[in-house]
C-alpha cells in the first residue's frame, strides 16, 4: 500500500510540474528532413499568408533543397506558415504543414501576402498604442465577451469569463479607435494569445461597433508595394518575366552523388580492365 501511495504521489508531482509547461511547447515537424538539418537558422513565424505566385499558383515544394512538388496553391490560398529560412542567395522559404496528412512543405515567401492580423495592428497604429494595464469592467465577470484579433477585425469569438474579479484578465496596452471605442490588448489568456477586447463595450460585436462605416485595416508592405507598383507600371509592361523561384539542389548532396557515380564507374572499369587482361593471359 505504502509502495502505491509513493508511486501515486511521483506521478501527481510530474503532472503538477510537467503540464504547465507543456502547455507552451513550441511545435516542431518530426517528418521534415530539411528542418532538421537547418533547425538552428530556421525562425519561428506561425502566421497566416495568402498564395500570390505567378500564373496564379504557388507550387509547395519538399524543401529549399528538394525540387520535388508536394502540392499546388491556386492564388487566393490561405496557409499557415509557422517556420522561415532564408538561404544564400537570400530568397525566404516558408514551411506549411498539412495537419492532416502531417506532411510538411515549402514554398518562396515572395509568392505569399501577410493575412493582417495582431502584428500589422501594431505596425500600422503603433505610435498610438498605449501600455498601461487595463480590465474589462467587473460587469462581465462570470459572462462572456468578446475576443477580436484587432480592433476592428471581421473576426471575433465569445470567451466564458471567470467567477471572479481577481482571476478576471488583465491587459498590457490600450488603444483607442476611430468611432472613439477603448481596446485592450491581451496577449495570454487560459492558451488564448494575442487577442484585443472593447473595453467600452466588450459584448458588442462588429455591426454594433461599427454601425456606418467599417475601418480600413492594410499591411504596410502591402500597401508600400502597390505604390511602387503603380509608379513603375511602364516599366513593368515592358519587363522580361523572371523564371519561377525553385529550390536548388544541396551542393553536399550533389556531390556525394557524383562521387558515388565516378566511384561506380570507376569500379566497373577497373573490374572491365581486370577482365580483360585475364582474357589476354589466356
Amino acid at each position: 500500500m505504502k509502495k502505491a501511495m509513493r508511486i501515486l504521489t511521483v506521478i501527481l508531482c510530474w503532472m503538477i510540474f510537467v503540464l504547465p509547461v507543456s502547455a507552451d511547447v513550441i511545435w516542431e515537424p518530426y517528418n521534415d528532413d530539411f528542418y532538421d538539418k537547418y533547425r538552428e537558422s530556421c525562425q519561428l513565424v506561425n502566421r497566416n499568408y495568402t498564395a500570390d505566385g505567378p500564373e496564379d499558383k504557388v507550387i509547395v515544394y519538399k524543401s529549399p533543397e528538394n525540387p520535388s512538388v508536394v502540392t499546388t496553391w491556386e492564388n487566393g490560398h490561405v496557409a499557415n506558415i509557422y517556420y522561415t529560412w532564408t538561404d544564400e542567395m537570400g530568397i525566404v522559404w516558408g514551411m506549411n504543414n498539412n495537419w492532416e496528412t502531417n506532411e510538411t512543405g515549402w514554398v518562396p515567401m515572395e509568392y505569399m501576402d501577410v493575412v493582417y492580423d495582431y502584428i500589422c495592428f501594431e505596425e500600422e497604429f503603433g505610435e498610438s498604442i498605449v501600455e498601461e494595464t487595463a480590465t474589462i469592467p467587473e460587469d462581465y465577470v462570470g459572462t462572456g465577451v468578446y475576443f477580436w484579433d484587432y480592433p476592428g477585425a471581421e473576426t471575433y469569438m465569445e470567451v466564458p469569463m471567470p467567477e471572479t474579479v481577481a482571476d478576471m484578465p488583465q491587459c498590457g496596452k490600450t488603444f483607442v479607435d476611430e468611432g472613439g471605442h477603448k481596446w485592450g490588448y491581451i496577449g495570454y489568456y487560459r492558451g488564448i494569445r494575442n487577442k484585443w477586447v472593447c473595453l467600452d463595450e466588450p459584448v458588442a460585436d462588429y455591426s454594433a461597433l461599427y454601425p456606418e462605416e467599417a475601418p480600413v485595416r492594410t499591411p504596410q508592405a502591402v500597401t508600400e508595394e502597390s505604390n511602387s507598383e503603380a509608379e513603375s507600371v511602364s516599366e513593368e509592361a515592358t519587363a522580361v518575366e523572371e523564371e519561377r523561384i525553385v529550390p536548388s539542389a544541396d551542393s553536399g548532396t550533389v556531390g556525394l552523388i557524383i562521387c558515388l557515380v565516378l566511384g561506380v564507374c570507376g569500379a566497373t572499369g577497373g573490374a572491365l580492365f581486370g577482365m580483360k587482361k585475364k582474357k589476354d593471359k589466356k
